[in-house]
């Protein structure tokens, strides 16, 4: 799971986002050798239904044919990465993006950026663990305190809230 967020994490910080700029995106993808990822997220699926279920390697290879038939993240974290750029990038700042991966520090960049996601990530988890009691010593304070809104309200607010 944590490859897949690595994954999304990089796409999002290296795909430019426009119709006609496949060429920025086949040049993004090999800077980013996302048909690796895609192979190790695949691994990371396929590795527990081969270690549950006896199967012939041409079962496995059927099995294996429709896990990717489920699951293109390759194709999505493409996607969602185009989408991203379009929204937020224009033509000449996607030329500065694709010029910095490039460089030296761009190239390191790219090696560092998964292990700078999985410390942060395994920060953050750690951190929520040590701070949830105070939280939820805070929540039940709240609830005597205060009314608390119906499900369909709080769900309403959160609608609300999300699209600031």
């Amino acid at each position: 799971m944590k490859k897949i967020i690595i994954a999304c994490l990089i796409a999002t910080l290296a795909f430019p986002a426009y119709a006609g700029k496949d060429e920025k995106v086949k040049e993004l993808v090999a800077l980013f050798q996302l048909d690796a990822i895609g192979s190790e997220v695949d691994r990371q699926i396929m590795d527990p239904i081969d270690c549950s279920f006896v199967m012939t390697e041409a079962e496995k290879t059927i099995v294996t044919r429709q896990v990717k038939n489920i699951l293109d993240v390759n194709d999505t974290v493409i996607r969602v990465a185009k989408d991203f750029y379009g929204k937020n990038f224009t033509e000449a700042e996607i030329d500065e993006i694709l010029a910095f991966y490039k460089t030296p520090v761009g190239k390191k960049t790219i090696t560092l950026l998964p292990k700078v996601s999985q410390t942060i990530n395994e920060t953050m988890i750690s951190y929520m663990k040590k701070v949830s009691p105070q939280m939820e010593t805070l929540v039940q304070d709240l609830k005597k305190k205060y009314k608390t809104r119906s499900q369909v309200e709080m769900q309403a607010c959160m609608t609300r809230k999300a699209r600031r």
